[in-house]
């Protein structure tokens, strides 16, 4: 049986990296090539593969897989002013 991450194509892999980095839908796009709706598909997508419910929950998973697979320390954290979340290696 395949784990929930081998169930995403490459791309959208891809895009559930960057969800995990902190990037929003339009930078996502412009880092893909993609249109901002196309992304936003993608993320559909994804949530409705892995039994998803929110956006919050796709984005932990991403940054849960992104732990399992980078031994490397990470910190995130969240910035209000910019409402975004910067990704660092430590």
């Amino acid at each position: 049986m395949r784990t929930p991450l081998e169930r995403l194509t490459p791309r959208k892999r891809d895009i559930l990296d960057a969800l995990a980095q902190g990037l929003s839908s339009k930078q996502i796009a412009q880092q893909h090539g993609l249109s901002v709706r196309t992304v936003e598909t993608h993320r559909l997508n994804m949530k409705r593969k892995l039994d998803i419910d929110s956006q919050a929950e796709l984005i932990k998973f991403g940054v849960d897989q992104v732990r399992g697979r980078a031994p490397a320390r990470v910190r995130i954290s969240f910035n209000p002013p910019n409402g975004r979340c910067d990704r660092r290696d430590i």
